[in-house]
């Protein structure tokens, strides 16, 4: 390989991409499915912000935040939180990497 020779990984995970350590590509990942999840009830329940605020029981800002992706803006417990207020029950799975 010569020095201008560029090494490519793929992968099929975002995740794996940006993170070189796997636990914390999989922190993310847990974080990441959760907001996707509520985001999905909000549009489904036909939710503005402000509603959704009330059902998720957090401000306006913090659906904002949720609306954006701000992943680090989030603990995992507090999206959990923001399911439960909202009716939603959480299914945990764990399966075995490849």
């Amino acid at each position: 390989m010569s020095n201008n020779d560029t090494k490519v990984t793929v992968t099929d995970d975002i995740w794996d991409a940006l993170y070189e350590d796997p636990v914390e590509a999989e922190l993310v990942r847990v974080k990441s499915t959760i907001m996707d999840a509520l985001l999905a009830h909000m549009t489904a329940q036909g939710w503005d912000q402000t509603e959704a605020g009330m059902h998720f029981s957090v401000t306006q800002p913090r659906i904002s935040q949720l609306n954006t992706g701000k992943l680090s803006k989030f603990t995992t417990d507090a999206l959990l939180k923001m399911a439960a207020n909202a009716g939603l029950h959480v299914d945990v799975r764990f399966l075995e990497t490849a």
